[in-house]
């Protein structure tokens, strides 16, 4: 599996728009670590979308404010 987080600041300042990739969102160690460090950045003011093939944390990533796209990966 592969994570990758890409980070761009907005102009004018405020929070970062981040998209983190992962393979997919089931139960093991790597999804479980990208749906809690997603859920840090949006309570820390951050927009943060997170696009994988889908699996049983996408819920947890709505219930935290995260944005998901599923994508063939």
């Amino acid at each position: 599996m592969y994570n990758i987080i890409i980070e761009i600041t907005p102009k004018g300042g405020g929070g970062m728009n981040i998209l983190m990739l992962s393979m997919s969102m089931g139960a093991g160690g790597a999804e479980t670590h990208v749906l809690t460090l997603a859920s840090a950045l949006v309570r820390a003011g951050h927009r943060v979308t997170v696009a994988s093939e889908g699996g049983m944390l996408t819920r947890g990533l709505e219930e935290g404010g995260v944005a998901h796209v599923t994508l063939p990966l």
